[in-house]
């Protein structure tokens, strides 16, 4: 029966990444493509110089005389404004284009899904393994194993509606999303002990913080760009490509490591990964500037 479950587990597998392999060479050749041409929507007009006689153009006021020096002023404040919205000019500037907190964003996210689909890959081979093998699991039968496997996959993605709410009406996306990726690591963490009681534990944690940071860092990438702005939909991509990078190579490196050493050094591997987007996230935060904040 175990061998049953472990064959069906690796064709699924393979599936899973034939799928997410396709997804990200198409996602990838579309970034790259508009990353080096340029996107034909907002590439600057060229302008044709003209000539001009200076002694043909009449004596004009000086600019002076004909707006005070207080409308001076705020045109000029209304034109470094526009051209902070329209995102040729940021604060803490840019990097192929965009944001920067982008990038932070994108290696937190592909981080923190390598530690969830690295513990997934592990989950139902782990919890059939037999008591009496070299690698011990917990003798589950395979009904036992998918029983637990689906309402944890389930709980995940239910546990994503309360942690929206907390964050649009306490935290904010910005301290829901470093909440939830606290709770993660510990989570990840504890799973690398071998006894039921973490196991379970580490499950609850992972579902909490998996709540909390997957709904809300998705909504911070959209508050990086003002509305209406034309680079929005590329950075989704470049956003949704770390997300498939991290899904892909983690039931690799975790499945690999799990079952060739130890299944809690296969977790252990996942709480590292956490742990490596955690740290990006929390240093990263002077280049998210207001993005997912709340008024409380």
């Amino acid at each position: 029966m175990c061998n049953e479950l472990v064959d069906e587990f690796r064709m699924e597998q393979k599936t899973r990444y034939r799928l997410t392999g396709t997804l990200f060479l198409l996602s990838a050749g579309y970034v790259l493509i508009t990353l080096l041409m340029g996107d034909p929507v907002t590439e600057s007009v060229d302008i044709p110089e003209l000539e001009l006689d200076v002694e043909q153009i009449p004596d004009m006021p000086s600019f002076n005389e004909v707006a005070p020096e207080s409308d001076v002023a705020e045109v000029i404040e209304k034109l470094r404004n526009a051209v902070d919205e329209d995102g040729f000019s940021t604060e803490n500037g840019t990097l192929f284009g965009h944001p920067v907190g982008l990038f932070i964003l994108f290696f937190t996210e592909l981080w923190e899904r390598f530690s969830y689909y690295g513990m997934r890959a592990l989950f139902t081979i782990f919890l059939v393994a037999e008591t009496t093998d070299q690698n011990k699991g917990f003798g589950w039968t395979n009904e036992e194993a998918l029983w637990l496997y689906g309402w944890y996959t389930m709980l995940v993605y239910l546990a994503c509606i309360p942690g929206g709410w907390i964050a649009d009406n306490f935290l904010g996306q910005k301290k829901t999303v470093m909440l939830g990726g606290l709770m993660l690591c510990l989570g990840h963490g504890i799973l690398a002990f071998d006894s039921e009681i973490s196991f379970y534990a580490g499950c609850a944690f992972i579902i909490l913080g998996v709540g909390g940071l997957k709904p809300n860092i998705s909504s911070m990438v959209g508050g990086l760009y003002p509305k209406g702005d034309k680079r929005r939909d590329l950075g989704f991509y470049i956003f949704y490509m770390g997300i498939n990078l991290g899904a892909f190579f983690a039931p690799l490196l975790c499945g690999w490591v799990g079952e060739t050493y130890n299944w809690h050094y296969g977790f252990g591997l996942a709480a590292v990964g956490m742990i490596i987007g955690q740290l990006i996230y929390y240093f990263g935060q002077p280049y998210l500037d207001e993005v997912g904040l709340t008024d409380i």
